[in-house]
């Protein structure tokens, strides 16, 4: 049974970059090249940091997929079964987070950019 979680976690945290891969795809369809937006993972939602499109995009997947890689690895060098199993709820409890994160943080920069008049209908 065990040996079967490193697999589960390894699915849920495809599905979760599947997830913010797609929002994110058709979220850049809609964003011009030249816009500036507000920056995920900001201290405060109120007033955020703006930075290029593609940064803002390079730093919304590529956090939760280093993360999700860290915790990979992690899960695969534990030395007993009760590390493994709590690297496996970590990886399950976080994977969501990041999902949801990520559509929160898109869905308010989008109406930003709408309200500013910056998106292609």
């Amino acid at each position: 049974m065990l040996g079967l979680l490193p697999y589960v976690g390894d699915g849920l945290w495809i599905l979760v970059m599947a997830a913010i891969a797609s929002t994110s795809r058709a979220a850049l369809a809609r964003i011009p090249r030249g816009v500036r937006m507000p920056l995920p993972f900001a201290p405060r939602a109120g007033a955020r940091p703006r930075g290029p499109r593609d940064a803002a995009f390079a730093l919304a997947i590529g956090a939760p997929l280093l993360v999700g890689l860290a915790l990979l690895i992690f899960g695969r060098l534990a030395e007993t079964p009760d590390k493994a199993m709590l690297i496996f709820l970590v990886r399950t409890a976080t994977a969501p987070l990041f999902a949801l994160a990520h559509i929160a943080w898109l869905r308010g920069a989008l109406r930003t950019l709408e309200d500013e008049g910056a998106l292609r209908p």
